[in-house]
């Protein structure tokens, strides 16, 4: 690293890279001191070379919203460890084919020796790789094949940052698995030139861009300070037992609505269910609902944007998600008698009523 460490260590004031953070990561809002920490702790962990967490940090936002001031500064800072990568590490783009076996897999092997690899923007249309990202976040080893050589093989020590506009689709059902390897960092800013049509100075969602800021930022001083500031994140997660910190509620509720965009089953339940503990629907008649192709997910049928499932199915389903009980009858869940039901089910949601279904038709 080309950077030096000053000596003031964690004391060293920060002032002039926290207002930028404070700025691009909208700091005022209810949930910005949670959004700067967050980052931090993210970015600090990427500095360790720790793989423990097994995550994909993804930067998320409009166009000009500060994603790429804070990757140029992290290219600037890492120096030799810091590399941009194709997206096709993580996504797979619509019609691309597989690799053979046993082919050159040059970009894995271009992460030896990486702390951070930026990993540029993905399209509506691509799709995440969940093999790829599980293989490149949750092992300790990696093994890659530059071109014309041998495989090789090598400690993982990077952290992959996806920054997009867009949001892959993802390529199976939604899971835990993928879940919790999901770090967003959402960025609710937009910069617009001065006299850029659709910019309002009194919105406190616009700035006005400034050209010259990476390049303000580029100088010894405040390199040293990017450096304190993640090592202090490096601090603050071993401080945390290892762990990341919670995400923020801007990045959960992005991550709730990329769940219900990708999960028909997540969106059976946002749309179709209404939620409480003291709850209970039948078996059989949320199976009906969910097979219902005219339901309504978000105003428009669900049509043929999921499986139908049969009852195994459908009590997987119901059993990916911890807060439901059952199947059961209602006395076993809790609930007592409720008159006219006889028939098992689960405790924690019930169907809205009437079910919501595209004109003319019927509800399950």
């Amino acid at each position: 690293m080309s950077w030096s460490y000053p000596s003031t260590g964690l004391v060293t004031p920060l002032d002039g890279l926290l207002r930028v953070l404070r700025d691009i990561m909208h700091a005022e809002a209810p949930d910005g001191q949670e959004a700067m920490d967050h980052l931090q702790c993210l970015l600090g962990y990427g500095l360790t070379g720790h793989t423990s967490s097994q995550v994909l940090g993804i930067l998320y936002g409009e166009g000009s919203a500060g994603k790429s001031v804070l990757m140029a500064l992290l290219r600037l800072l890492l120096g030799r460890f810091y590399k941009d990568m194709s997206k096709d590490i993580v996504v797979s783009a619509r019609g691309q084919r597989a690799a053979a076996k046993g082919a050159a897999s040059p970009m894995e092997a271009g992460l030896k020796g990486i702390l951070m690899a930026g990993i540029k923007e993905t399209n509506v249309t691509d799709t995440l790789d969940e093999g790829g990202v599980k293989k490149l976040t949750g092992t300790e080893v990696v093994t890659g094949r530059p071109l014309f050589k041998d495989f090789i093989t090598f400690n993982a020590m990077m952290l992959l940052i996806l920054c997009t506009n867009h949001l892959p689709q993802t390529e199976k059902a939604w899971s835990i698995a993928l879940q919790r390897r999901l770090q967003l960092v959402c960025f609710p800013k937009r910069y617009f030139s001065i006299n850029e049509d659709g910019y309002d100075s009194t919105n406190p969602l616009h700035g006005v861009v400034d050209t010259k800021l990476v390049a303000g930022l580029s100088d010894a001083p405040h390199m040293e300070q990017f450096l304190v500031r993640l090592v202090q994140g490096a601090v603050l997660w071993y401080a945390n037992g290892e762990r990341l910190l919670p995400m923020p509620a801007r990045s959960i509720a992005a991550l709730d609505a990329y769940q219900v965009d990708n999960d028909p089953f997540a969106a059976f339940l946002e749309w179709s269910c209404d939620l409480g503990p003291n709850l209970f629907m039948p078996t059989v008649a949320g199976m009906e609902a969910y097979n219902n192709r005219a339901r309504l997910v978000d105003g428009q049928p669900a049509a043929y944007t999921f499986d139908l499932v049969g009852t195994k199915k459908f009590k997987e389903l119901m059993a990916s998600r911890a807060q439901f009980r059952g199947p059961a009858k209602t006395n076993v869940l809790g609930l007592g008698t409720i008159a006219g039901v006889t028939e098992r089910g689960y405790r924690g949601l019930a169907l809205k009523q009437p079910l919501l279904v595209a004109p003319g038709s019927h509800p399950a």
